[in-house]
């Protein structure tokens, strides 16, 4: 789970920018009325992020120990959030998609940044009426029958790890399948989606569903032209993003094993996606995991 927190990290300092100062006059999009009735908070690694009327506000602590403090006035259009930054005397426009999303019937507003994570903010008026903007396309993938954000029996899991970094999660193969690896979040909610020990016959056709689905081609990585040496697996992959929110990875490697022979790792599906997740963490993510007690 490093990598989640690795990216947070980026999303945060993506969106505190270098300057305190910005040069924005608001266009009074018809949005702004959910910020001016109630205040919207995000909270995540140590960092808030407070929007009310129209300004976002960023407090926390970096990695290196430094505290940041600012503001951004900010402006809407149909789908983008944008404000302006100086940086060095140069006045930058920056820009995020954003939601607004009923989940569990509950309403939240969704950020989108560059680097395809969300933020999620809570209306701390939480009966508040909104209208779904749908903004973000949510589409879903099925591998055996499961999907991400599907409630499952927990006796279909034969659990075999947790992990409290990050997102707090239990992770095991599926008893009727044990290709199949789930991430669980909360008690029986689907987090995420493995599939190894693919055959090689199957892959033209997972290529074409998913690019189907998706309508992108997806960037394709080519095995390496080298030898792999131990410590050093070296993969294939094909990769497929759809706004940010659905991420899919297909891929097949080499490594050395402790003898020296050169391994095959077998073609293997990975089930992602973001926006989804990123509402499950408010909504389940809170409670620590334990493989010995509960």
């Amino acid at each position: 789970m490093k990598k989640i927190y690795l990216f947070s990290l980026l999303i945060l300092i993506c969106l505190i920018g270098c300057s305190k100062k910005t040069n924005t006059i608001a266009k009074k999009h018809k949005s702004y009325q959910y910020f001016k009735v109630t205040t919207w908070v995000s909270e995540k690694y140590g960092f808030k992020q407070i929007i009310k009327d129209d300004s976002l506000f960023i407090s926390g602590t970096l990695y290196d120990g430094s505290i940041i403090d600012t503001v951004y006035h900010f402006s809407l259009t149909d789908s983008t959030l944008y404000y302006t930054e100086i940086k060095e005397d140069t006045t930058i426009t920056v820009s995020y998609g954003y939601d607004f999303i009923f989940y569990y019937d509950m309403p939240y507003f969704v950020l989108s940044t560059p680097s395809s994570y969300f933020l999620v903010f809570t209306p701390e008026k939480r009966d508040i009426e909104i209208k779904s903007t749908n903004n973000s396309k949510s589409i879903r993938f099925e591998i055996d029958g499961y999907s991400i954000g599907d409630i499952i029996d927990r006796d279909l899991i034969n659990f075999t790890d947790v992990s409290n970094y990050g997102v707090p999660l239990e992770i095991g193969n599926l008893r009727s399948n044990n290709d199949i690896i789930l991430s669980i979040i909360g008690d029986s909610i689907i987090y995420s989606i493995e599939r190894e020990n693919i055959h090689d016959y199957d892959i033209d056709n997972i290529l074409k569903v998913v690019t189907n689905k998706l309508g992108k081609e997806p960037e394709h990585d080519p095995m390496p032209n080298k030898k792999a040496i131990k410590h050093e697996p070296i993969f294939e992959r094909y990769s497929w993003w759809n706004s940010g929110a659905v991420s899919i990875t297909l891929s097949r490697g080499k490594y050395v094993d402790y003898f020296g022979d050169v391994r095959t790792i077998n073609w293997g599906l990975e089930y992602d996606d973001k926006l989804k997740q990123s509402l499950m963490e408010i909504v389940y993510g809170d409670k620590p995991k334990s493989s010995i007690i509960k």
